[in-house]
Formats: structure tokens, C-alpha cells, sequence
């Protein structure tokens, strides 16, 4: 027995310290595997499902960018239609004015040229002078015609009455 437990090995009295590098096997694996091995089966489905997120969130942050930008043309193109109207509607703004502008000038006229007329037809009619269109010196109260004394001879249907002056007024 003796010769039999010296025969054995002994086990070592010590164990080989972890803190000594050289005391460690060398690993050969390569960086990636070495990574799987130390993080295991439950780091690979967290970064599976956190790589899912990320491409959900990329794919998600461009289709509302293109949406943006969709809306981003679309109110372009209205504004440039709105701004169209706005300067059509300003340049029929600026001829009604115009035409308003030389309407209000006929008017402030008138009273002018009705007592200039007045004058001259009471003159006239004083020196026997016919003012009937047909040049007979009838009437034409309700014949429908009159003359307007603008800047030209105007003929139309009407319904008249006769004026303190003389004149025909078209009553509407």
C-alpha cells in the first residue's frame, strides 16, 4: 500500500491562481463568437428585437418624410393657385376702379351740362326752336325713346316722365 500511494499522484496543494494571465487557457475563437459565448441565447433575441425596432423606426421616420413632403407639394401648388386668383382678382379690382373712377367723372359732369342744356332749351324754346327727334315738334312722352345728352346721341326703349327743365328722365 505504501508502494501503491506513492505510486499515485498527489493532488496539488494549491490551485492555480485566476488572476495570473498565464495561468489561463488561450481562447482562439473569433471576436464575434467570443461575444455569443459571453452574452448568450438571451442577448442574441434582445438584439434581434431591438435591430427589428430600429428598422421599423427608420422605415416608419421615411414614409412620413415622403407624406411630408407630399403635403409640403401640395400646399405649394395651392398657394401658387391662390396667389394667381389673388392677382387676377386685384387686376379686375384695379379696371373696375378705373372704370368707376371715369363713371364718377360722367356724373360730377352732369349736373353741369343738364343746366347748361336747361339754359339753352329755355333760350331755345323762347326763340322757337324744335328739340323733337323727329323734327316735328311732337311730344314723345311714352313713345319710348329718349335722348341721353352724354358724350354721343343715345336711343332706347324706356318708360319716360317729363322734368322740370324740359327734359326726358328714364324711369327704371
Amino acid at each position: 500500500r505504501d508502494e501503491a500511494d506513492s505510486t499515485s499522484h498527489s493532488p496539488p496543494s494549491q490551485l492555480p491562481s485566476a488572476s495570473r494571465r498565464e495561468d489561463r487557457p488561450e481562447i482562439t475563437l473569433p471576436p464575434q463568437k467570443r461575444l455569443d459565448i459571453a452574452l448568450g441565447p438571451r442577448y442574441e433575441r434582445a438584439h434581434a428585437y431591438t435591430h427589428q425596432l430600429m428598422e421599423t423606426e427608420a422605415r416608419m421616420s421615411r414614409e412620413a418624410w415622403a407624406r411630408a413632403n407630399d403635403v409640403s407639394d401640395l400646399v405649394h401648388g395651392e398657394v401658387i393657385s391662390l396667389r394667381t386668383t389673388l392677382l387676377g382678382q386685384i387686376s379686375e379690382i384695379k379696371e373696375l376702379q378705373a372704370a368707376d373712377r371715369r363713371r364718377q367723372t360722367v356724373i360730377s359732369e352732369l349736373p353741369r351740362m343738364d343746366h347748361r342744356r336747361s339754359t339753352e332749351t329755355s333760350e331755345d324754346n323762347l326763340a322757337g326752336v324744335d328739340h323733337s327727334p323727329t323734327g316735328t315738334g311732337d311730344s314723345f312722352a311714352g313713345t319710348g325713346y329718349h335722348f341721353t345728352g352724354t358724350s354721343e346721341t343715345c336711343w332706347g326703349p324706356y318708360t319716360s316722365r317729363a322734368t322740370r327743365g324740359g327734359w326726358w328722365q328714364c324711369i327704371d
